[in-house]
């Protein structure tokens, strides 16, 4: 490929990405779906470009590191964004979907992955595993806004999807672990080790280090004495990049899950004077860098769809997303969110929008660089195939869906003043 033809697509995809949100806000498509429709199209064409995929094992790393560096970016935008503080009650259906609903999908879907795939139990636990947690990268349509300064003026759907987005990217790590663990690979001596340390301790070690670090960067950017120093005051985006950077890689170094670091870094920031101006500056920042790595990544999925991603593609792992997708999310989420502060469409909404996408090839790739594993053209094939049935199911109908919950709010919210404003003008004798 010549440079002059690299640039070329480069900037066709730069404008795409410019004008596809604000063409499809709202509508039956979306940006994710365009920007892999391009990567297919590239991966169609005669065009003169490489052709290494499935990933071998120089790819891996690089895979891996790529896929971590879109997920800690969209997880700290995720963080930045909520505006209701962490509580037991206030974020209960989200606790119920982490704590309930992730680890009974995770055990079924290994079932089927194993029955339906015939794969080993190790790599159905692995491909469950991989597909375990709902995606902060693609499921911007069903998420937050930016911050705002009213904590509880977020819709219940939306901050318990961006919640479980924020948090379980992390928690699906020590159920990788297991799948490795039980493939033999030396990640734990036992399975009292694993509940101990990689499902126990490492995601402690992430709170800690999250939590310190975001109240040490707050307090430099908003209560440090000399005013030169306060960065808020300048509005320095890199505070951002710097507490991405720090979060991650000191956790990583102390063997805590990063991920979880970066998003508990961005809760405890957002903490701090959340009506500042500063956290949208942040916000802003955040977003539209996820927003150009998320091109590259959706670009080079649907490239690597149509040069040999889905060689291994058959009926039954077609079967399989279809069953992730459709199944099992919407019925084990459903099955644990009753009685709780979402009404019964709401539920139905939470549980269906359960979105796979770019964390699920970071966990792939980081397992198969750790060892060798069989059945490998397969593993890909069944995470590719499902992250895009996710693509096009929910890409189709984030936007007509909430568009019109929001639109049954507002009416609602309407109906509500008009009856307070009658009360008020006809007091009860």
């Amino acid at each position: 490929m010549t440079v002059g033809l690299g640039y070329t697509i480069a900037g066709l995809c730069l404008m795409i990405a410019a004008l596809l949100p604000r063409l499809t806000d709202g509508r039956a498509f979306s940006p994710a779906l365009a920007f892999t429709a391009v990567g297919v199209a590239l991966g169609l064409s005669p065009l003169d470009l490489p052709s290494t995929i499935p990933p071998d094992e120089s790819w891996l790393d690089a895979v891996e590191q790529i896929t971590c560096v879109v997920v800690i970016v969209a997880v700290f935008g995720v963080g930045l964004a909520i505006d209701r503080p962490i509580g037991w009650r206030s974020w209960q259906p989200t606790w119920r979907l982490l704590l309930l609903a992730m680890p009974l999908a995770i055990g079924a879907s290994a079932l089927v992955g194993w029955w339906l795939l015939a794969l080993s139990l190790p790599a159905a636990l692995l491909v469950a595993a991989c597909l375990a947690p709902t995606d902060p990268v693609l499921a911007g349509d069903v998420q937050v806004g930016e911050p705002s300064d009213e904590p509880h003026a977020e819709d219940e759907v939306r901050l318990t999807l961006t919640a479980e987005a924020g948090l379980n990217d992390a928690l699906a790590f020590p159920f990788v672990m297991a799948a490795m663990f039980a493939a033999g690979i030396a990640v734990s001596s036992s399975w009292w080790e694993w509940f101990a340390w990689q499902l126990i301790g490492r995601c402690l070690v992430a709170v800690i280090v999250g939590w310190a670090l975001g109240w040490l960067l707050a307090r430099l950017a908003f209560r440090v004495e000399q005013p030169e120093l306060q960065l808020a005051r300048h509005s320095e985006v890199y505070l951002a990049l710097t507490a991405i950077a720090l979060s991650y890689g000191l956790t990583e170094l102390v063997h805590g899950y990063g991920f979880l670091a970066v998003f508990v870094t961005a809760v405890v920031f957002r903490a701090h004077e959340p009506a500042s101006e500063y956290q949208r500056v942040l916000h802003t920042f955040v977003s539209q860098l996820e927003r150009l790595l998320t091109l590259v990544l959706l670009v080079a999925l649907g490239y690597g769809c149509a040069r040999g991603l889905l060689k291994a593609i058959s009926p039954s792992v077609i079967v399989f997303a279809l069953v992730m997708v459709l199944v099992l999310r919407p019925v084990v989420a459903w099955l644990v969110l009753p009685r709780t502060v979402l009404s019964a469409k709401e539920r139905l909404v939470v549980a269906f929008f359960g979105v796979r996408g770019i964390g699920s090839f970071y966990y792939l790739a980081y397992a198969l660089g750790e060892s060798t594993w069989v059945q490998r053209d397969l593993l890909w094939a069944a995470v590719s195939t499902t992250v895009l049935v996710s693509l096009v199911v929910h890409g189709t109908l984030a936007g007509p869906i909430l568009t019109r919950m929001d639109a049954t709010r507002a009416r609602h919210a309407a109906e509500a003043r008009r009856r307070r404003h009658r009360a008020l003008a006809h007091p009860p004798d």
